[in-house]
Order: structure tokens, then C-alpha cells, then sequence
């Protein structure tokens, strides 16, 4: 009875994930197009520039704990100038990097209002720059305890500025992101990769407006007896200055955030139970395999994979002896990332790089692909890869005309998700966990992916990642694709491609079958009412 009834709850959950995904990527297919200029290379420069000054400011923090251990160590000669010269600089670039992360958390607050997934390098961003944060209040917070060190009545001011500084950057940097649920998540969920910690978010939240510290503030304000302009704080100065804690903003905003954070925690309640009954689940429905792939232990298509693969080229493939792969839904069941083998990433002037020096020996060994599975993010050998009845490589646009630099930051997306769990939860807008589809997403960040959006989450499956091949002006090609059966092993191109994903060619393009809309026109002998557009890859 306990077996039917588990069944019977498998079939239901994903059959309904099926039948939710036929009829919402139609709605999605032609608003999933990027707000970017077409070519790959300005695709990716935004997502570049970020990276960039994300890797600049983590340099400058690094620098400036280093200067600040070093005055540490000569406290009992410390000068007062050589101090306020440290904070002004420790201020200005605590405000560089509260500018840029407060004008990219708009533009993903802004995006979301839209009703838009949140892209795979923005996910990337939101940790990495909270991460960053992070550092810079540690880093605040031990100016503050040099300056109790050098008990020196003339840097009271500077205390004050720096306890003001850090509440005033709090509230420009985060107040309205810790609204909006989908950010928020992000923000509180546990991501190694950055070295945050499950609920960083709630904890910081509580430490900037609790009321020892608004306390703390306002008592060294009554220490200042003549009152200079602050540069970042005029507006927190005059609420700690004339309020109590009872009738100040800061304790509404504390209030207001907590019951946000008890919102969560009953709907992180939800999602861990559908996680595990789904884990439970996928790893039962996993077991079942009733033969090995047409393609499995064959030489000849191994090696002729191995003369196309490039390194980051994107691999898809189709399982149809697997019980996941019945209930998966779409055509394609999986897909991965080609990382490459030595000669290949020699030749790309990448071996060498520190990001691959770790991986060097398990490439030598001929493990050349990452992918995500119920087991987690790992690498695999080809070989193993191809136990499979279908195989197809994309790649991205003119990949070879990028710059080195780029590429490098694909490779260090790529190798940072290694060792992170499966995501039963099947939710595109996570950080801590992954499917081997969001395992794309993220890498290839930048990229609009086709999408849709089920069970209150956004979702990309791998026939979503595929059928952006099929847009006009796509920033991914495809490069090859076979598929066999027991006889033979067939060539197959992107027109094939189209069909396997539910398309259909139409004056020079693509567009998705509306399978309710052809039931329709069979059953009343009428013509669509509602013609799909031609997928094309533009902006909004």
C-alpha cells in the first residue's frame, strides 16, 4: 500500500511538472530574450566589468587589513594623522563599492518587478558582493576597536563617523533587497563558494539595528560636543540624535525585517519537505535501468567527440533507458560542460592559470567534463559520459573570438560550483544547491536562457537551454548532434533538433507548436487563433 501510495505521489508531482511545463514555456518562449545586444562579446562584458570590480575591491580589502594590522602592531606609537588618513581611504572605497553594488541590486530589484528569472551572474553577484560587504563591516569593526586601543579623546569623531558609516551602508546597500523575497533568499541561503553562512543576512540585520547598538552610537555622540558635518550620515545622526530607540525608524525597519525573516522560515519549512520527499523520490526512480546506451563503449564516436569538443562547450544528451529520463520533462534529459583536456587548454593559453592548477592531475587522468547529478557537481571522464542513445555539443557564438579574460571567468564559474549538492527543489534562483541545467545558468550567466516559471519558481530545463540554438541571432550554435538505435547511428541537424524540442520552421525561423492550439484545429477544422512569433534573440 505505502509503495502504491508512493507512486501514486511521484506520477502526480511530476506529471503535473510535465504537463506545467508544455504550457508554460509557450508563454515564455518568445519573452525569454536578452536585454543585450546580440553579439557574445558585448553579451558578456557587463558580466565581465562586475567580476572585475568585485576581484578589485576583494584586493583592496586585502590591502587595507594589511595596513591596518600593521598599525596594530605600532599602537603605542600611532600617530593620529597616519589613523584619519587609513579611515578616509577605508570610507572611500567602502563607498566605491556601496555605489556600484547598490546600482546593480537596483537593477535586479528592477528586473524582478518585471517579473523576469534573475540571471545566473546576478545570482553569482548578490553572494559574491554580500561576501565582499561582509569584509568591509569586519574590517570596520576593527578600526573601531583600534580606536578603543588608542583611547585618544581626539578620534572620538572618527568612532562616531565609523559607527555611523557602517549603519548608513547597511541601509544603502541592502534595506530594500532584504524585501524582496527572491533576493532575499539568495542572500540568506549558505554558499561556500563565498564563504557565507546559512542566514549571514538575519544575523547582520540584527547586529545593525538592535537597540545596543543604536545605544552604543548615540553614546558616543554625546561625547562630541561640537557636532562637524558628517559626509555619508547627516540623516542617521539627527534620528540617533533627537530619538529614542522606541520612536525611531530603525527600530520600525527591525521590526519589519523580522517578521519578513518568520515569513521565510515557514516557507523554508515547505521547500525542505518537498526536498526531501522529492530526493527520496528521485534516487528510488534513479535505480531503475534496463539497458546501457546505444552510444556506450563506442570508439569511433568517442573519438570523433573528442575532435570537436572545445573546452566550455555545452553538452546535451538523451537517456531514454533510464526511468528519470520518462519523467524528465522535454526530449533532452542532461547536460553538461566540456572542460577540456591539457593540450587543448594549453593551446588556450590556460593550463597554467591558478584557476585550473588545482584540477591539473584529475584532467591528466581524463576527467574533461563537470556536471551536475543526484550525486552533486563533479567531474567525469567522456567515456562514462557517453553511456547514452543521444548526443549533441553547443557552443558559444564566435567562442574563440573572446577574450582570454572572459574565458577565464567562465572557467572559474564553472570550477567554483564544484562539490555543490543536487537541487531537489528544482529552483533556478539558488545558490547552495544546483540541477545540472542551473549548473549552465550559472556559468554562462550572462546569457538570457529561455525559462519557465512553475510551482511558485523559476525553472530551466534542458530543453530550454537548447532551444535558444533555434533564435535568430542566438548567442549559442549548434556544432553536432547523433542520435542511434540498434541498427544505426544517425547524423542530425538543427532542423532535427527543432522537432525533438517541439518546434517548427516558419518563413526562415522557428516557433514552438502550441500542442493545445493544434488539438484545436483538429478537432474544429480551424486555424490557430493565436500564430506564434519567430523566436528571435533581441532586446525587450
Amino acid at each position: 500500500m505505502i509503495l502504491i501510495l508512493f507512486f501514486l505521489t511521484s506520477y502526480l508531482v511530476i506529471g503535473q511538472l510535465k504537463y506545467k511545463t508544455i504550457t508554460l514555456d509557450l508563454k515564455n518562449a518568445t519573452n525569454s530574450i536578452a536585454s543585450y545586444s546580440t553579439s557574445p562579446f558585448n553579451i558578456f562584458s557587463e558580466s565581465q566589468m562586475m567580476s572585475h570590480f568585485l576581484e578589485t575591491q576583494e584586493l583592496e580589502i586585502t590591502q587595507l587589513s594589511k595596513e591596518l594590522l600593521e598599525l596594530n602592531n605600532h599602537i603605542s606609537t600611532i600617530k593620529e594623522t597616519s589613523l584619519q588618513a587609513f579611515f578616509i581611504n577605508f570610507l572611500k572605497e567602502f563607498s566605491w563599492f556601496t555605489n556600484f553594488n547598490a546600482k546593480y541590486l537596483y537593477k535586479i530589484e528592477s528586473s524582478i518587478q518585471k517579473r523576469a528569472p534573475i540571471k545566473g551572474n546576478e545570482i553569482l553577484f548578490i553572494s559574491n558582493s554580500f561576501s565582499l560587504y561582509k569584509r568591509y563591516t569586519l574590517l570596520n569593526q576593527s578600526i573601531q576597536n583600534l580606536l578603543i586601543k588608542t583611547n585618544k579623546n581626539k578620534l572620538s569623531s572618527i568612532m562616531l563617523e565609523s559607527q555611523l558609516s557602517q549603519l548608513q551602508n547597511f541601509y544603502l546597500n541592502y534595506s530594500n533587497s532584504i524585501k524582496i523575497q527572491r533576493i532575499r533568499r539568495i542572500l540568506n541561503e549558505k554558499n561556500n563558494s563565498f564563504n557565507i553562512k546559512k542566514n549571514d543576512l538575519k544575523k547582520m540585520v540584527r547586529k545593525q539595528l538592535k537597540r545596543k547598538n543604536f545605544k552604543a552610537i548615540k553614546q558616543q555622540i554625546n561625547k562630541i560636543i561640537i557636532h562637524t558635518k558628517f559626509s555619508h550620515s547627516d540623516t542617521l545622526f539627527k534620528e540617533l540624535s533627537s530619538k529614542s530607540y522606541r520612536n525611531s525608524f530603525i527600530k520600525k525597519d527591525n521590526k519589519k525585517f523580522r517578521k519578513l525573516f518568520m515569513k521565510d522560515k515557514f516557507h523554508n519549512t515547505g521547500r525542505t519537505f518537498t526536498y526531501f520527499l522529492s530526493r527520496l523520490m528521485g534516487n528510488f526512480i534513479g535505480l531503475f535501468k534496463y539497458r546501457n546506451g546505444y552510444l556506450f563503449k563506442n570508439d569511433s564516436i568517442y573519438n570523433e567527440l573528442f575532435e570537436r569538443l572545445k573546452p566550455l562547450d555545452i553538452i546535451a544528451e538523451k537517456t531514454s533507458f533510464l526511468l528519470t529520463d520518462k519523467l524528465i520533462t522535454g526530449h533532452f534529459g542532461h547536460v553538461a560542460i566540456y572542460l577540456g583536456t591539457k593540450k587543448q587548454l594549453e593551446d588556450s593559453y590556460l593550463w597554467n592559470h591558478p584557476v585550473i592548477v588545482p584540477f591539473q592531475k584529475q584532467i591528466q587522468e581524463g576527467f574533461c567534463i563537470i556536471e551536475t547529478n543526484r550525486r552533486g557537481t563533479h567531474l567525469k571522464k567522456l567515456k562514462q559520459f557517453l553511456n547514452v542513445d543521444e548526443v549533441a555539443i553547443l557552443r558559444i557564438t564566435n567562442f574563440d573570438q573572446l577574450p582570454t579574460n572572459f574565458k577565464l571567468t567562465f572557467l572559474n564559474n564553472l570550477l567554483g560550483q564544484l562539490g555543490k549538492k543536487y537541487d531537489f527543489n528544482f529552483d533556478t534562483e539558488t545558490n547552495d544547491k544546483l540541477i545540472c541545467s542551473e549548473l549552465l545558468y550559472d556559468v554562462f550567466g550572462a546569457i538570457h536562457w529561455p525559462y519557465m516559471y512553475s510551482f511558485n519558481r523559476f525553472i530551466v530545463t534542458p530543453d530550454n537551454l537548447l532551444s535558444l540554438a533555434l533564435y535568430k541571432n542566438s548567442p549559442i550554435s549548434l556544432q553536432y548532434y547523433i542520435s542511434s538505435n540498434k541498427k544505426n547511428i544517425d547524423n542530425k541537424n538543427l532542423f532535427d533538433l527543432a522537432k525533438n524540442l517541439g518546434y517548427t520552421q516558419k518563413n526562415n525561423g522557428f516557433i514552438f507548436i502550441n500542442p493545445k492550439c493544434e488539438k484545436d484545429r483538429f478537432k474544429y477544422k480551424e486555424p490557430c487563433t493565436k500564430p506564434n512569433k519567430i523566436l528571435e534573440y533581441s532586446k525587450f
